[in-house]
């Protein structure tokens, strides 16, 4: 199964003025696509710990396995404060140049915005250049929705992808150009989970269960929530498993051998 780490930058996220939603919208996504997801971290913007981070994660000092994948959210555009392009140089002694595909797609967008009033002029300038000025080896990726490309690069065994930090362009990139980017690389992972409930008024029962369970299917993660009380008392149980084949095979198997345990304690089962 490959490994996905997931970054996300921005000052506004760690003081509280920003839900950070992207790490949970991508957690779910790339579950979905067969990733593990090995860790979440949440940045400020600054160099030295944006760049210390990754440094470390490519090197496997902050994460003993191998990264398959890094993806960094934030940080891309115009302003002092985005520095996530600057921090992953650093981070792998890269140079830093203008791009001009990078470039010349941002001069059209903002010509693009200026026709629709959303500017008031289409001329470049530092600021606007900065979006474009990216480490060296960096690949842009048009962004489909806003201005700042994302960009993809490989060190060593680990692709790192920088996508912007705004949700709607950071989908747009993920359900757009990366999708691509992403089958080339790891190929197409699957993600399926299923539900039942048990009529069981006492969790201390059900533990034994799910545990042997878990045992008898080590690649389907299940797990058990209680809702209602009292009388009403019951517990959800949800089997969750990704990965490249067989997801279907496995839950099927999980799931028969789950009702089979169930049935043997008398527990009632609904659907």
């Amino acid at each position: 199964m490959h490994r996905v780490v997931i970054l996300a930058i921005g000052n506004e996220l760690l003081i509280g003025e920003t839900l950070d939603t992207n790490t949970n919208w991508l957690c779910r996504h790339f579950t979905a696509l067969g990733f593990q997801v090995a860790g979440c971290l949440m940045l400020p913007d600054k160099i030295d710990v944006i760049s210390s981070i990754v440094r470390k994660i490519v090197d496997r000092d902050l994460i003993s396995m191998s990264t398959d994948l890094v993806l960094i959210t934030g940080g891309l555009g115009p302003t002092d404060d985005d520095l996530t392009l600057a921090a992953i140089a650093h981070a792998l002694d890269l140079p830093l140049k203008m791009d001009e595909t990078a470039y010349e797609w941002i001069k059209e967008k903002y010509k693009d915005l200026t026709r629709e009033s959303f500017v008031s002029n289409a001329e470049m300038n530092p600021a606007r250049d900065k979006m474009a000025i990216l480490p060296t080896d960096a690949i842009p990726i048009k962004n489909p929705v806003g201005v700042a490309p994302a960009i993809k690069l490989t060190y060593k065994t680990t692709t790192i992808i920088s996508l912007p930090g705004v949700p709607q362009e950071m989908k747009g990139l993920v359900l757009g150009p990366i999708q691509s980017i992403l089958s080339e690389l790891f190929g197409v992972g699957t993600y399926l989970e299923e539900e039942l409930w048990a009529v069981c008024g006492d969790e201390s029962l059900l533990a034994p269960i799910l545990r042997q369970v878990s045992a008898l299917n080590p690649e389907v993660y299940i797990k058990s929530k209680a809702k209602g009380f009292g009388a009403n008392l019951r517990f959800q149980i949800k089997l969750h498993a990704s990965g490249q084949v067989d997801v279907a095979r496995m839950i099927k198997a999980a799931r028969s051998d789950l009702e089979q345990a169930l049935n043997q304690h008398n527990i009632k089962v609904e659907y």
